[in-house]
């Protein structure tokens, strides 16, 4: 169990740019903007809450919500990238929120890892409330520091990333044996990593 974990996580690094290669430009060992080493914003569309809903705070990580959401069973995801995400329910009704596969948190610090769901999450917020969920991500940047955890901004996006369609589909199926998964692994790392450039990439053993 623990190598099909591994495994699953290698092929999520590989689309995110995460590879051996020989010395090329910084801005050449990315996928898409915001990915990899890509100082540039992510691509895509805003995340948009349920009428009456919102976001108390900025997501970042917390003790005492982590606390609080963990105390609630608030646990969602997966990943080794964790902060809190509190939202508030201003109606007179429970209301089910979703964060679909792709959504990215954006650092304010561009010296800290941008976060991605790679499974959708819902979450039933209650009425008129306002309640703490502990979120599980991925870092799509591997060259960022994750020696402090990022402070996120209020407004998530939902990748428009190419790649990402069929790298969730094969998550989500969970039928991948290790030579499919290397062929995967192989395929991610060499799609497109800018113009201008080409990552020549050394075989893993």
């Amino acid at each position: 169990m623990k190598k099909h974990y591994i495994l699953l996580f290698m092929l999520a690094a590989a689309l995110y740019g995460c590879i051996e290669s020989a010395p090329v430009a910084d801005d050449v060992k990315s996928s898409a903007p915001g990915f990899g080493s890509s100082q540039q914003r992510p691509e895509g569309t805003k995340l948009d809450f349920p009428a009456g809903i919102g976001m108390s705070g900025k997501p970042h990580r917390s003790p005492h919500y982590a606390d609080e959401a963990i105390a609630r069973k608030q646990i969602y995801g997966s990943g080794p990238l964790h902060f809190c995400l509190r939202l508030s329910n201003a109606t007179g009704e429970s209301v089910t929120v979703t964060l679909p596969a792709g959504t990215i948190f954006v650092s304010e610090d561009e010296q800290l890892p941008n976060a991605l769901l790679i499974k959708e999450i819902r979450i039933k917020v209650p009425e008129a409330s306002t309640m703490s969920c502990y979120l599980m991500a991925y870092s799509v940047n591997q060259n960022r520091t994750s020696a402090s955890s990022p402070v996120f901004e209020p407004q998530a996006i939902v990748t428009s990333h190419y790649a990402l369609p069929e790298l969730m589909s094969f998550l989500a199926a969970k039928k991948g044996r290790r030579r499919r998964l290397r062929k995967r692994i192989s395929a991610f790392r060499n799609i497109g990593y800018g113009s201008g450039g080409r990552a020549r990439n050394r075989p893993h053993g």
